[in-house]
């Protein structure tokens, strides 16, 4: 009976027209949001859909049925035709200028600065049509890098990993590129030991005032929300003590537990040796649960207790 009733509405619905029949005065049924690029720039225009802040409505049977309510009726059928259809997406124009900056925000994030973005809005018949005009901003290449590492060894291991550096003379200057550089290079560390180390350590500032645009690359031995004076030089981790703990209730081959576990006192700390053993004991298929933790001490050396939690 309910899909019948339901088969009745949507086939109902299909002969009516009417879309705007809830809306007050001064409202408008957002139809369609429209990105378009100038037509000099070569730019996928679906890639910034998702930075305008409100999406625009799909017309769908629910929408008619919503509108058979009075506007203004509190009665039982009216509120039957609001629980049973779908509500009309009101335009908010407040939302145009919050639209307008992530586009401006993404774009600049791209590499594209000082970019613009007019708006056009066509409100006719109560149904309004929102176009951005886009027009992407000057770039900027990397005409040259000037790195500003910590001197020692993990300034050796800097270098030695130059060839897999993401960001190069050349290159277009851009936040994205930037930020993965960051995450690169951060996971390059903690694996060779550099525990507390991440992208927040990374420094990025551009010199585009000249004849030519610097990138100044630094590493610091704090990070971008800490002074600097909370500056450190830059050192590895051992792991210290390393225990396996589980519930004595369930009786487990330890061997076979310390065959399967790959951390051992005074390894130097590597963050995929850390993903690979969580893994090894994750496929054992017997625990709840697993958990690697690991506590740093000041001496450098790291704690750690891998936690097991037997399955019920």
């Amino acid at each position: 009976m309910k899909r019948l009733t339901l088969a009745f509405l949507t086939a109902l619905a299909l002969t009516t027209c009417s879309t705007t029949r809830a809306l007050h005065d001064g409202q408008y049924l957002l139809v369609e949001n429209k990105v378009k690029f100038d037509s000099k720039v070569d730019f996928n225009a679906n890639s910034i859909n998702s930075y305008v802040k409100q999406s625009a409505g799909k017309w769908s049977p629910g929408l008619t049925i919503y509108n058979w309510a009075r506007p203004g009726s509190d009665s039982r059928i009216s509120n039957f035709w609001r629980r049973v259809g779908t509500p009309p997406v009101v335009f908010d124009e407040s939302l145009v200028d919050d639209s307008v900056e992530n586009i401006k925000g993404h774009l600049k994030h791209l590499g594209y600065y000082g970019s613009d973005v007019d708006v056009q809005v066509d409100t006719a018949n109560k149904k309004a049509r929102i176009k951005y005009m886009v027009s992407p901003g000057h770039r900027y290449v990397i005409d040259s890098i000037a790195y500003h590492i910590q001197e020692g060894e993990f300034r050796d291991e800097f270098f030695a990993d130059s060839a897999n550096v993401t960001v190069r003379k050349g290159d277009f200057l851009a936040e994205s590129a930037l930020e993965d550089e960051s995450i690169r290079g951060a996971a390059y560390f903690r694996n060779l030991g550099y525990y507390d180390f991440g992208k927040g350590n990374y420094f990025f500032e551009a010199d585009t005032l000249g004849d030519c645009n610097i990138l100044h690359y630094s590493i610091k031995g704090h990070t971008r929300n800490e002074p600097e004076e909370n500056d450190q030089p830059l050192e590895k981790y051992t792991l210290g003590s390393v225990s396996i703990a589980h519930s004595k209730d369930v009786p487990f081959n330890e061997k076979i537990l310390r065959r399967v576990n790959l951390l051992k006192p005074g390894q130097t700390y590597n963050e995929k040796l850390v993903n690979v053993n969580y893994q090894r004991f994750s496929t054992l298929r017997v625990f709840n649960s697993v958990g690697i933790e690991l506590e740093p001490l000041p001496d450098h050396t790291l704690d750690c207790v891998v936690n097991l939690r037997e399955s019920k």
